[in-house]
């Protein structure tokens, strides 16, 4: 009886914090001489009926939220009424300001005074044909990047360049070819450099913790540690590897063999993340590919187990991933929105059919709409959803044709030396 009462008395503690009186069916067992209850636990109101009104209490307000999470498409249609969609040139103008409204929503630390970069370069690899050196950049005071610049060698002119943006499980050695054991779909920034476009792999802390943390006494880290440090300081891990990249903006546009006028972005998976984010916040990409992250934003993030899509990322219930949900972000950007700030640049859009990690019957139509504002500036060719025969990796088959396409790039090998 004793555990029955402990029970009650914390459902009681738990409702009554959460507003919830009993007066209606509480009836003390002993009363003082005002008629108060003396000894709360002897009320006639069960566990079972505590616990009931406990969760009637939740569902009220998932349901309250759920109701204003489904109004933020009517809120980010109004943001974007006042667009001029008159003429490409215009319409770049009039989005300037949200341009601005998504980096502070996206916790983008600002630079308040000019850094200078001071690059430290070194070779690490050099065959026939290229050269890979590994760099270190200044950020802000204190922060750095780090990556790898790869230069083909055979280039007379200047040339297009690409930042290539890994996965959660990928690395920045990966990407531009130096870890054998990284499949070979994550080397586009070797194959690119063959391919002869300059090219700067960045790294950035990609893993989640529970991937870090396989035994109970291992120490645990991993980016959502930094993305909760980050808050405290007004910003999120999204928005500091962010400005951390466009720092690599600043290094490849000063290269002598670089073409500033011809910058793209290429990413998978967090990488497509990054893809989608720079393209909508920096101006000097003037091409995105963005594979596997694009999505219906509120339905990937809300979305729960046993609902109606299988999936093994449900962002929402997995920890590690608070990064994700930026506050009042989708009151003004979803994923079509951001590549609405990447018009009237190029953008594709990769998702492979067998993809799990995001959902074709949500994607397709959140690209629909982002194209319609390609279509109303009569540049529907350069907005592409492209859907290869493959799962949660890089198919190049488009892709690299599309970057070569809106960056006046000629392959390596069609070029004469």
């Amino acid at each position: 009886m004793s555990d029955i009462n402990t029970f009650v008395k914390q459902a009681l503690v738990i409702a009554s914090a959460i507003g919830f009186s009993f007066c209606a069916v509480a009836q003390p067992s002993t009363k003082s001489g005002k008629g108060k209850i003396t000894n709360p636990a002897d009320t006639i109101i069960s566990p079972e009926d505590a616990l009931i009104q406990y969760h009637a209490e939740y569902d009220h307000l998932n349901q309250w939220l759920d109701r204003q999470l489904e109004e933020t498409a009517t809120q980010r249609a109004a943001y974007w009424e006042d667009v001029d969609l008159t003429s490409p040139k215009k319409y770049a103008e009039s989005i300037a300001a949200k341009r601005e409204k998504f980096g502070q929503l996206l916790g983008v630390p600002q630079q308040v005074a000019p850094l200078s970069l001071e690059p430290q370069r070194t070779v690490v690899y050099e065959d026939d044909s290229l050269r890979i050196e590994s760099v270190r950049l200044n950020v802000l005071p204190g922060l750095r990047v780090q990556g790898y610049l790869a230069i083909p060698y055979k280039i007379k002119k200047k040339k297009a360049a690409v930042i290539c943006l890994h996965g959660a499980n990928g690395s920045s050695i990966g990407t531009v070819g130096l870890n054998s054991a990284e499949k070979s779909s994550s080397n586009y920034g070797w194959l690119l450099a063959k391919r002869g476009y300059v090219t700067f792999s960045p790294h950035m802390s990609g893993k989640f913790i529970e991937q870090t943390q396989p035994r109970a006494d291992s120490i645990p880290w991993g980016r959502n540690i930094l993305h909760r440090k980050a808050e405290l300081l007004g910003w999120s891990i999204t928005g500091v590897d962010l400005k951390r990249f466009q720092r690599c903006l600043d290094f490849l546009e000063a290269l002598p063999e670089v073409d500033p006028e011809r910058i793209g972005a290429f990413g998978i998976s967090r990488g497509g993340e990054f893809a989608l984010h720079l393209a909508a916040y920096d101006t000097r990409i003037k091409a995105s590919v963005s594979i596997g992250w694009f999505n219906d934003r509120l339905k990937k993030n809300t979305l729960m187990p046993g609902g109606e899509v299988s999936s093994p990322m449900y962002f929402i219930t997995r920890i590690g991933r608070d990064e994700f949900f930026h506050p009042g972000m989708l009151k003004y950007f979803g994923d079509a929105e951001e590549g609405w700030l990447t018009a009237p640049r190029a953008i594709m859009i990769q998702n492979g059919i067998h993809d799990k990690n995001m959902y074709a019957g949500h994607a397709h139509p959140e690209f629909y709409k982002l194209h319609s504002v390609y279509e109303k500036l009569g540049i529907p060719e350069k907005a592409v959803l492209d859907l290869p025969d493959v799962g949660h990796s890089v198919s190049t088959d488009n892709s690299f044709p599309f970057l070569d396409k809106w960056l006046k790039h000629i392959p390596h090998s069609d070029q004469e030396n």
